[in-house]
């Protein structure tokens, strides 16, 4: 929506249908008959989420399905974004990148006389006003979305240049997200290494929990843990601090923020240092749980969790929080919950009772060091993440209201 007047030079106010095509695409082939043998890329709504320029996944179909459903032929560096749904206004958008056929609740916008890209930037930047109400789903009208105005530079190297700025930020974001999900896999792969072999190149040994290196105990949980509760004849008084369920991240280890109580009628006391355990699904079965680190020895937490420490000289904290996020854990761990559906809770005794391993504490630190450098490396990957995120959002914003101009070869 053009929210100011265009003063300045080579920018001008323009509908869309001015600068591009637009349609929408064509019906959904239903059954698997019309994806046999296919060999025309099929793009739906599923196959992009906006994170990319370009889509890099699709359906395949076939000649009949083409016929059969008259669907038409879109060119490579068409823009489609949703026009019904919840997705409208995600900032779902992206480009073909290569002639294709689209489903009918896409939009599809076919640049002519206009940057490929940099229309594609334009409506990154854009939210379309939505029809529908309460009984039926949200969605866009064409004919509004054409005559949708938009502010643009007309000089073309300006909008390539703009283009180029916004691809080269969105390209680092791609190439941090993937750096992100090689970590994870390589962590996942060493959850099952590590806990199966060891550090040390040891034979194994078959036990109750599967393949363990043969130094090793299996032990049940209890042995390895202290549970926190408060000591006799301690009182807590003034402010309190509190840790609600929406302080324990789950892709955080630390739990560093907390509500201060001037009372708490109703909490789980925790010590600083502690392992939180979130015992309520679906909190559990998410994996959620954290160590608290704050700035108070004592405090207070929902009672939707379970509060523990490791032993001295018997077992390291880190080695229990990792082995306490193994997929196979969490899932035996969580056919044991209790209660009615949908507030099932994870009983202490069942976790009392769970069997683990218990290597040596030299070789629990080795362990729980690996994949705290792993988790460190994510986390900082993480960081740039958000920092590039942040910088995208506020380049699209100023350079498609024309606030930032870039250089480019001609004009000014």
């Amino acid at each position: 929506m053009i929210t100011k007047t265009p003063t300045i030079k080579s920018w001008e106010v323009v509908e869309l249908q001015d600068v591009a095509c637009v349609e929408s695409g064509g019906n959904a082939p239903q059954g698997d008959i019309y994806f046999k043998g296919g060999k025309y890329p099929f793009i739906r709504v599923q196959h992009f989420d906006g994170s990319k320029v370009y889509i890099d996944k699709f359906d395949l179909i076939n000649d009949e399905a083409i016929k059969k459903y008259r669907l038409k032929k879109f060119e490579k560096n068409s823009i489609v974004f949703p026009k019904s749904g919840a997705s409208i206004n995600l900032e779902k958008r992206a480009m073909l990148p290569m002639d294709a056929y689209v489903v009918g609740h896409l939009c599809v916008v076919r640049p002519k006389q206009i940057d490929e890209k940099f229309l594609y930037y334009i409506l990154k930047s854009e939210k379309f006003a939505t029809s529908g109400n309460g009984s039926t789903l949200p969605f866009l009208n064409i004919s509004h979305i054409k005559k949708r105005k938009l502010f643009i530079t007309n000089n073309l190297d300006e909008q390539k240049s703009i283009a180029c700025m916004l691809t080269t930020v969105q390209e680092a974001i791609a190439g941090q997200e993937k750096l992100i999900t090689k970590f994870k896999e390589l962590k996942h792969g060493m959850m099952q290494q590590l806990f199966t072999h060891g550090t040390k190149g040891e034979q194994t040994k078959t036990t109750k929990i599967g393949e363990v290196p043969e130094s090793w105990d299996v032990v049940e949980f209890q042995n390895m843990v202290e549970f926190s509760k408060k000591p006799r004849g301690l009182s807590l008084s003034g402010s309190i601090p509190f840790v609600p369920m929406d302080m324990i991240y789950l892709d955080k280890m630390f739990i560093t923020n907390y509500k201060l109580r001037k009372a708490v009628a109703s909490g789980t006391f925790v010590i600083n240092g502690d392992i939180l355990l979130a015992k309520i699904t679906p909190s559990f079965e998410n994996g959620k749980q954290g160590i608290i680190k704050i700035d108070s020895e004592y405090a207070y937490a929902t009672t939707e969790v379970i509060p523990f420490h490791e032993i001295v000289d018997v077992s390291n904290k880190l080695f229990i929080y990792y082995w306490l996020k193994k997929d196979d854990v969490r899932k035996d761990l969580a056919g044991k919950m209790e209660g009615s559906t949908g507030r099932q809770r994870l009983n202490k005794s069942v976790l009392d009772k769970k069997l683990m391993p218990r290597p040596s504490v030299a070789e629990q630190n080795e362990i729980a060091s690996a994949f705290y450098t792993i988790d460190q490396k994510i986390e900082v990957a993480q960081e740039k993440l958000s920092a590039y995120q942040n910088l995208f959002k506020t380049l699209l914003h100023k350079l498609m209201s024309g606030e930032r101009r870039v250089s480019f070869k001609y004009g000014n």
